[in-house]
């Protein structure tokens, strides 16, 4: 399957979307206890005790400077990989 690329970040269509989080599930398998939790971290920092979509998450960690430091480099490689995130 062809990578999904995103046109306007932060309005990502459905296969967009789909792309996502079929790209976070494989990240997930794979990555390691402390990955996961400097992405829980991340998560804290943008969506404190709230539910959200992982697309949403990764955005609006994408777009704020402090959470993107947070985010698991190998996680932000295979989305931009994927052109799912912006380089």
């Amino acid at each position: 399957m062809q990578a999904v690329a995103v046109k306007n970040f932060l309005s990502l269509d459905e296969e967009a979307r789909l792309q996502m989080h079929k790209a976070f599930n494989q990240w997930l398998l794979g990555c390691n206890e402390a990955d996961f939790s400097l992405f829980m971290r991340a998560k804290e920092s943008v969506a404190h005790g709230q539910p959200c979509s992982v697309a949403r998450l990764i955005q609006s960690c994408w777009i704020n400077r402090e959470a993107r430091d947070l985010l698991p480099g190998n996680l932000a490689k295979l989305l931009q990989e994927k052109h799912l995130l912006p380089v």
